[in-house]
């Protein structure tokens, strides 16, 4: 979970690895609070 400085947060799925040049994997967003009600997506 992120949460901001007002207090919205975010949580998120990742399933992958990273090196010393990049991350690879797979993300989900599974919930959000405040500006990030309702958001939803994979990436």
């Amino acid at each position: 979970m992120s949460a901001t400085q007002d207090g919205d947060s975010v949580t998120l799925s990742y399933t992958g690895g990273w090196d010393a040049k990049s991350d690879k994997g797979d993300h989900q967003l599974i919930s959000g609070t405040g500006k990030f009600e309702g958001t939803a997506g994979t990436g």
